[in-house]
């Protein structure tokens, strides 16, 4: 049996309106009823969870078991070994980076100008290429044609070694045209 003011209530008590309460203790159980500084009881909507700490896992560092809890990425990142986007793009910056972002091929971009293309293909899009050592080439078995001007390739006969060139030799005609040729 509980007091509520001058009535003795044995079973549920109902109120519509304000309820005041004074002398509550203070606890760290959660509750949907709140109570304002002036004793009113109120409804509140908004109710903490029960998260009681944030744990930095794999490459990653900070957290916090109370107030605010801050996670950052490590520089190093030994346990990642798979990232995968449509739209990815990693780099230094907006000027410089590795381009994954067209399906079936990957760029390369210095200082704003993409000057290596990678395709599914086997094709290298290059807008030059400056060799500080060898550059290999092997036999292109492909016929002379105009999706291949400007292909060099070497090739080797029992007697005899080529170096050629497929070069457009008529209005709509193509061949390769040996460069240099050795016979021993």
């Amino acid at each position: 049996m509980k007091w509520i003011g001058q009535h003795i209530v044995d079973l549920i008590a109902r109120f519509r309106g304000d309820v005041y309460l004074e002398g509550l203790a203070t606890t760290t159980e959660s509750s949907v009823l709140v109570v304002g500084s002036d004793g009113k009881v109120s409804k509140n909507t908004s109710v903490g969870g029960d998260i009681t700490s944030v744990v930095a896992g794999t490459g990653l560092n900070g957290g916090a078991t109370s107030g605010v809890a801050t996670v950052n990425v490590d520089a190093t990142q030994s346990g990642i070994d798979t990232i995968t986007s449509t739209d990815l793009r990693m780099g230094r910056d907006s000027h410089n980076f590795v381009d994954f972002r067209t399906d079936n091929q990957i760029g390369f971009t210095v200082s704003e100008s993409q000057l290596i293309t990678f395709k599914a293909s086997g094709e290298i899009v290059a807008g030059s290429l400056d060799a500080s050592k060898g550059v290999r080439m092997a036999n292109d078995p492909a016929s002379a044609s105009v999706a291949n001007v400007g292909t060099q390739r070497y090739r080797a006969t029992a007697n005899d070694s080529y170096v050629e060139m497929c070069m457009q030799t008529g209005a709509t005609v193509y061949a390769w045209v040996i460069i240099k040729q050795n016979t021993w």
